[in-house]
């Protein structure tokens, strides 16, 4: 005969109730990313990046869509390997996940700052943290990255077709890079409505993550960048003209108080 749900047992792990109780990560049962995800720590990160020129118009555009202020037309394109994120105290657990990120330098009254027009991520959890907490623009790609004596290629594929393809020509060292950026992030973090058109919460979240990377080896070199589209993201448009140069580095990365958790610096709606 069967059973009603009340005498149904649940097989495998069952969630404990002191668990859901302090859940923010929904639906309670699946655990589609760490929380609390702070504190971490990765004990080893590879990111190649390229600093370049892109149309004065298009980022203009891309930032007219945001309460920022357009600052220059420097792009950085970075790919970045985090080998195994631990969140627990047994090091075994481990959250591994490729990225690549698309940042312009950007102004908010007055304050420089980072923001992100695309981001790429190998990994269903990486993306989901990322956009519900914080709201990086976060979706699906197949990122790669390989290290040679010559040449470190960072490469992002989506839909079946490479739209990033960064070289790094260790064969061509630098003495570094003339023109760069850095700053804080911000994210403008957006929640639909659920019942009609229109936004139901929208807050600028600032990220200052970058004091949490300490460098272990650095090297600088000559570098090339190719673009291409698929639909929603149209990076050629991007009007990248000049490369300025390349970097390479290798790092342990903690998340932890400031350098991990974001901070609410406006709410807009």
């Amino acid at each position: 005969s069967r059973q009603s749900p009340a005498k149904l047992k649940p097989k495998g792990k069952i969630v404990s109730q002191s668990r859901k109780k302090g859940w923010a990560n929904i639906p309670v049962h699946v655990e589609s990313y760490v929380h609390p995800h702070v504190p971490s720590f990765t004990p080893e990160v590879k990111r190649v990046y390229a600093v370049c020129r892109a149309s004065e118009a298009a980022i203009r555009d891309l930032v007219s869509y945001t309460p920022f202020d357009y600052v220059d037309n420097l792009l950085m394109v970075e790919v970045a390997s985090y080998g195994g994120r631990v969140y627990r105290a047994d090091e075994s657990d481990t959250w591994p996940f490729l990225d690549c990120g698309f940042t312009i330098p950007i102004s908010y009254k007055g304050k420089a700052s980072v923001y992100y027009l695309y981001e790429y991520e190998t990994e269903d959890y990486a993306i989901f943290a990322g956009r519900e907490m914080w709201g990086y623009p976060k979706t699906f790609g197949e990122v790669s990255l390989e290290i040679g004596d010559t040449h470190i290629v960072g490469s992002v594929v989506k839909r079946g077709k490479e739209i990033v393809r960064l070289t790094g020509r260790r064969d061509r060292p630098i003495a570094g890079i003339a023109r760069t950026f850095g700053g804080p992030v911000l994210n403008l973090h957006t929640i639909p409505n659920a019942d009609r058109p229109g936004i139901f919460s929208q807050r600028i979240i600032q990220r200052d993550t970058g004091s949490g990377f300490v460098v272990e080896h650095q090297e600088y070199f000559e570098a090339e960048l190719r673009l291409d589209d698929v639909k929603q993201n149209r990076l050629t448009e991007l009007g990248v003209s000049e490369v300025l140069g390349g970097c390479f580095q290798i790092g342990h990365y903690t998340m932890e108080g400031e350098t991990g958790w974001g901070s609410v610096l406006e709410t807009l709606v």
